[in-house]
């Protein structure tokens, strides 16, 4: 009944609204789909966990999303654990539509207007880096032609270095692993602690393919939080 009351309040707003009756289905949803939710509202007794439970299993990861919790009677200690885990509001039953309205438009737009910010940054960020890995394909031609050219591995761990920065400056930090990996293996050839034959151009042709592949997965979805890169990894092993 909360939910199709809420559901009808809201209907209004300039936002898609999803009910679940089932909280592990909605973590689920909000790992999958975190930089596309700028808000959570939970009941604060619901199956498999109550709403505590259910914000405590954001934190940290998914600390950013604004999360109020709607309860019949708010005790000092919910109150404390709200503080403590980021809590925005306790919204009593039954539901005030001008207090419900009141909350998501202040948290949900103000998460919206972060998630926007975000967007264009990584989109810049894609941009930036397109070029970077046209000129990582033309290096690793020339260094199956030319395995010990010096200046060739500089600027191939350049690249690596400036990719692993950006990245994670902007919070992507799955690309940002992986290009640190990525970068301790050049490091390894510059410093002919590896020889430059077949293997390891094929080595670098892998890694070019899972770059290439996270980069087209952050276009899609605008952040890499959702993929795993410890199996890319093992190709440097």
């Amino acid at each position: 009944e909360m939910l199709e009351v809420a559901q009808e309040y809201l209907q209004e707003l300039p936002f898609n609204i999803l009910t679940f009756t089932s909280p592990k289905e909605a973590l689920t949803y909000v790992y999958e789909n975190s930089n596309k939710v700028v808000m959570v509202l939970s009941d604060v007794k619901m199956p498999e966990m109550d709403g505590i439970e259910f914000r405590s299993q954001m934190i940290p990861k998914l600390k950013e999303i604004p999360f109020a919790i709607v309860t019949g009677y708010a005790t000092k200690e919910m109150a404390l654990q709200g503080m403590e885990l980021g809590i925005c509001a306790f919204l009593n039953k039954p539901l005030d539509s001008d207090q419900l309205i009141e909350v998501i438009q202040k948290h949900a737009q103000y998460r919206q207007d972060q998630l926007k910010e975000e967007f264009e940054m990584v989109y810049g960020f894609l941009d930036e880096v397109t070029p970077m890995v046209e000129e990582i394909e033309n290096l690793i031609l020339d260094l199956e032609e030319s395995p010990g050219d010096e200046e060739c591995l500089n600027t191939y761990f350049r690249l690596m270095h400036t990719f692993k920065g950006t990245s994670a400056c902007l919070g992507l930090s799955q690309i940002s692993a992986f290009t640190h990996k990525y970068e301790d293996f050049i490091s390894l050839l510059k410093e002919g602690r590896l020889d430059n034959n077949t293997d390891t151009i094929n080595i670098l042709l892998a890694g070019l393919d899972k770059l290439k592949f996270i980069l087209k997965e952050i276009e899609e979805n605008g952040t890499d939080k959702h993929i795993d890169i410890i199996p890319f990894n093992d190709i440097f092993d």
